[in-house]
């Protein structure tokens, strides 16, 4: 029943994309309807996910709160995700929801780190009203447990960056989905590779993600170090990388499934 929750609070991420036409005098409000009742609903989720007998805790976290960051309520949330993971239990299947508008800049290595088993991260919002993590030269958002995820962020390069998330090597079972990786417009600002996987990392998926790089540092969207079973689908990439869109480094990783992205590189 807690996977049940849990599958259903992710695709209602998705679902939240796709509705009735509506014409466009109404599409303003539409969209603000929209992003205010898939904030309620995934709510309503978590709500009932945390009541279920062994499920795990929601918290929450929006970087314009200004009460106890207890992490418990939007009233109470914590103003970075890094605390916000700090109040979650490994193994545990907490969710931690970030709020529509949330903004943090990045400026260390492990600036955020998922060092919690079976974490969830959702970033609730659409379009540039997303979550948006700003990163300069040394921040970076590591995967430091098995089976995490992480959904709905907007990843700004604010300068020549080594990664935007670094998978840690032997952690398994990761997803990223639904993102966007870009860059400001100032000369080299970009991720070197948005996303780096160590060797061992087996059994991630990268799916869903919208990916704009230019010609400055990038070198890839993916590199792959020697991770099995890697799943890389569905995502839109469009850059001028100095390697390749996707790289796999080892010819040792086997059973890598690479299906119906978009490919741009070039200028």
């Amino acid at each position: 029943m807690k996977r049940l929750f849990t599958i259903c609070l992710v695709l209602l991420l998705c679902a939240s994309a796709y509705g009735t036409p509506v014409g466009r005098s109404n599409t303003a409000s539409s969209i603000a309807d929209v992003q205010t009742d898939t904030t309620a609903l995934i709510q309503l989720a978590a709500d009932q996910l945390a009541q279920i007998n062994n499920a795990g805790n929601a918290f929450y976290v929006d970087s314009s709160a200004t009460g106890s960051g207890t992490g418990t309520s939007w009233t109470n949330a914590t103003i970075t995700i890094d605390l916000g993971i700090g109040k979650c239990a490994a193994d545990n299947g907490d969710v931690l929801l970030v709020a529509p508008g949330h903004a943090e800049t990045f400026t260390t290595a492990d600036a955020a780190d998922a060092d919690k088993a079976g974490l969830i991260i959702l970033g609730l919002g659409v379009g540039e009203n997303r979550p948006t993590l700003t990163y300069t030269a040394n921040g970076e958002l590591v995967i430091g447990a098995d089976d995490f995820e992480i959904h709905g962020f907007n990843f700004i390069a604010g300068n020549a960056v080594v990664h935007a998330i670094d998978v840690e090597a032997g952690f398994e079972n990761f997803v990223i989905n639904n993102c966007r990786f870009w860059t400001t417009t100032v000369g080299t600002d970009e991720f070197i590779d948005c996303i780096d996987i160590a060797a061992g990392c087996d059994n991630g998926r990268i799916t869903n993600n919208r990916v704009e790089m230019g010609a400055a540092s990038a070198v890839s969207f993916v590199t792959n170090v020697g991770a099995d079973y890697t799943e890389i689908a569905d995502n839109t990439i469009d850059g001028d990388f100095s390697t390749a869109c996707i790289v796999d480094v080892t010819t040792a990783s086997i059973w890598l499934n690479i299906h119906d992205n978009l490919l741009v590189n070039g200028t």
